[in-house]
């Protein structure tokens, strides 16, 4: 999943011909978001849940200062809010998910 988000972040403006019906800051939330929550739901590791938030957080900021490089692409502060938000959110839910659903030890 983060090599499609980084890739697709990344591509040259006019490389992507899929029209997304949303604003590009919720696709940021939405991607990030799913990131955050897939690496939380699958480590099985207590003590990584900070160290997964701070990756996502730093993944998002790579990328838009990458984006710095890429023609057509510029960076954007609202986008790494919104990747960043997505990833809080993204935690968020999976520690409800995980007071729903607590993880069982084998």
């Amino acid at each position: 999943m983060v090599i499609v988000v980084v890739f697709l972040s990344l591509l040259p403006q006019g490389q992507v011909s899929v029209e997304v019906p949303i604003t590009d800051k919720v696709a940021h939330f939405l991607a990030y978001f799913a990131l955050a929550f897939v690496a939380l739901l699958s480590s099985r590791q207590k003590h990584s849940f900070l160290s997964i938030l701070a990756v996502q957080i730093s993944i998002g900021i790579f990328v838009e200062v990458a984006q710095s490089f890429v023609p057509g692409r510029t960076p954007e502060f609202l986008d790494f809010v919104a990747n960043s938000l997505g990833v809080l959110f993204g935690a968020l839910v999976y520690l409800l998910f995980r007071k729903i659903k607590p993880i069982t030890e084998k």
